[in-house]
């Protein structure tokens, strides 16, 4: 199950925010704002729990383990902002697909313990998430491919190297 967060710019070019996997909590921003800055799509069928935000700020006000859940899903959710705009900002072409291919491993260790992963998203939706066209991404994979570091297997990725991919995200 995949959820995207999505935000329409103004030109109507749609920009993937994030991508939410199984067990992430979706939406705690919005305690505080009036609407969502956002959209949410099912890049994939999604099971989702809808608290309501009076229900959850009641049980931030009431319970101090809860409150320091949320403050820690918080704290996480920062961390990736964060480094999604390092990410972004200071990183090659390639260096953004091997950091998203590091991600996808590191989830997927956690499920299938394989070093086989999928893109989080459909390779449209992968560019848009790592600010690139389709044809970038699929140039920047095939560059991965020949420096032996992934191979391809249908639609999915064997990770074949992954301190060096690591090191590649890095540079």
């Amino acid at each position: 199950a995949t959820l995207q967060a999505v935000h329409m710019r103004p030109s109507g070019r749609e920009q993937v925010l994030r991508v939410y996997t199984p067990g992430t909590f979706v939406g705690l921003d919005a305690l505080a704002l009036d609407a969502y800055p956002y959209s949410l799509e099912a890049a994939t069928p999604v099971l989702a729990c809808h608290a309501p935000r009076d229900a959850v700020a009641e049980l931030i006000s009431s319970s101090p383990e809860f409150s320091r859940a949320v403050i820690g899903e918080l704290c996480v959710e920062l961390g990736r902002a964060r480094r999604d705009l390092a990410t972004l900002g200071t990183r090659t072409a390639i260096g953004r697909v091997a950091t998203v291919l590091l991600q996808a491993f590191d989830e997927a260790r956690g499920v299938s313990g394989g070093p086989v992963v999928g893109l989080p998203l459909n390779r449209r939706d992968t560019a848009a998430m790592l600010g690139m066209a389709e044809e970038s991404l699929s140039r920047q994979l095939t560059q991965l491919e020949q420096l032996g570091v992934v191979s391809r297997r249908g639609r999915r990725l064997e990770i074949r190297d992954a301190g060096r991919l690591q090191a590649i995200a890095e540079a």
